[in-house]
């Protein structure tokens, strides 16, 4: 179990790990561990947020830190992911050409359009949730870093890999694919269930927003590239996470909460 952790960290972040081999016997559960990773991003974020109250600073320079940290944390692999997948998705030609620009290390103008709108938005969604100083929406906020690492992990669990050869498909083939998938469902839901408690609007709207992408993901995955793979899960859980972002933003404007 510990070195599964050391691994998920390792894989999924720039966490400083002991280095170990990876061994297929201690990759069986790794994906048990990701959402730890969002965990650790959730705590950071919270803590940023605090001490950019305590210190007076504005808003608009916290929402900034606050839209770094993941991207420093993660060193960027999902955000890798989904500019791979937006010049795949853009690209509009076969299958097989598909995963070939998702293992195509340049990345092209539709990949840079789109990431640049996403940031744009996270931004925007980030800063008006600081505005509303509402410790409901903030809360629900820093787990969807959770929610979209747990989903994404029950996707490579249940979903058929694209079989390009990527690291994933190696990774989902060592996993336990029932143990592992039990376990990230009773994830999902606690993880579900926190954020409904927290706030019933913020928590449910983005929980279910969220589930609605996940399977509207899984069709595109499905469809447009035979299954997941690891450029896929990254563009789900950008999109994830600026999803619940975006719920939650709008739903604090002050009109909703006369």
């Amino acid at each position: 179990m510990f070195r599964s952790i050391i691994i998920a960290f390792s894989m999924y972040s720039r966490i400083p790990m002991p280095h170990i081999s990876w061994e297929d016997e201690d990759m069986r559960y790794m994906f048990v561990f990701f959402p730890f990773v969002g965990a650790v991003i959730a705590g950071v974020e919270y803590l940023c947020r605090m001490a950019g109250v305590k210190l007076g600073l504005e808003p608009v320079f916290v929402a900034a830190v606050m839209t770094v940290i993941p991207l420093i944390i993660t060193g960027g692999i999902h955000l890798d992911g989904y500019m791979d997948t937006s010049d795949a998705l853009s690209s509009y030609r076969s299958r097989e050409e598909r995963l070939r620009i998702l293992k195509d290390a340049h990345i092209g103008a539709f990949a840079v359009v789109r990431t640049i709108v996403l940031m744009i938005l996270y931004f925007g969604a980030v800063y008006q949730i600081l505005l509303a100083d509402e410790a409901g929406g903030l809360r629900v906020f820093i787990l969807s870093f959770v929610l979209s690492r747990v989903m994404s992990g029950i996707s490579v669990m249940t979903v058929k890999s694209a079989g390009n050869g990527g690291s994933l498909e190696k990774l989902g083939s060592a996993s336990d694919k029932k143990t592992v998938t039990a376990l990230l469902a009773v994830e999902c839901m606690v993880t579900a269930a926190v954020m409904i408690y927290i706030s019933p609007l913020y928590g449910g709207v983005a929980a279910g927003a969220s589930a609605l992408w996940y399977f509207i993901y899984r069709h595109i995955c499905e469809k447009t590239f035979g299954g997941v793979t690891g450029d896929t899960s990254g563009w789900f859980l950008c999109i994830t996470e600026c999803l619940c972002a975006l719920t939650t933003a709008i739903l604090s404007a002050p009109l909703l909460h006369p």
